[in-house]
């Protein structure tokens, strides 16, 4: 793709909204090296969502932030917060980022799955709030339930700004409400 083209695109999303039997959506099959090579491909993106991105983990993530330098929103989740070998984010990578405030210094929100049994990545994730004031991250739970004989996304999300959590009536205005209440 020519540079002209590539520098004009700024958002690059799938779409999850569908579980039922013949669904065809979400980011199941993108891999870690696919998003490395978007990342490098692509450097100008300010929005990247990659919901049911079960095989994307840490070098995907840290690819996307530290090549993406306009990064305002990025949602890197899993299909299901059950899923084997599903998407989770390691503490390392959330300290990475903290490490590397020059990496995506605009983002606004993470939307990502949460792991809040795990006390090294609650930790993490709360250090990067507290040192980006502006950065609201989302921990996002979803599973799939079957609802009327086919099947339903049920979403349940909690919002952190500062390292703290907050209500959704207090969560800033222009964050993706696309998941649970208010979502």
């Amino acid at each position: 793709m020519p540079r002209p083209v590539r520098e004009k695109i700024l958002r690059f999303d799938f779409k999850f909204i569908d579980v039922s039997y013949d669904a065809k959506n979400g980011a199941r099959d993108v891999t870690d090296e696919a998003v490395v090579r978007l990342a490098k491909g692509l450097p100008g993106l300010r929005t990247v969502l990659l919901p049911s991105a079960n095989r994307v983990n840490d070098k995907g993530f840290l690819a996307l932030v530290s090549h993406c330098l306009d990064l305002r929103l990025l949602e890197l989740t899993a299909a299901s917060t059950n899923s084997f070998s599903s998407t989770k984010l390691s503490p390392k990578a959330l300290e990475e980022l903290c490490a590397h405030p020059e990496w995506a210094p605009g983002l606004k929100q993470l939307v990502i799955t949460t792991d809040e049994e795990n006390k090294e990545f609650m930790k993490a994730m709360r250090a990067l709030g507290k040192q980006r004031e502006e950065l609201v991250i989302t921990l996002l739970s979803r599973s799939e339930e079957k609802k009327w004989g086919d099947w339903q996304i049920s979403t349940i999300s909690n919002h952190y700004m500062k390292g703290r959590k907050c209500e959704p009536e207090k969560t800033p205005r222009g964050i993706l409400h696309r998941y649970g209440r208010g979502f």
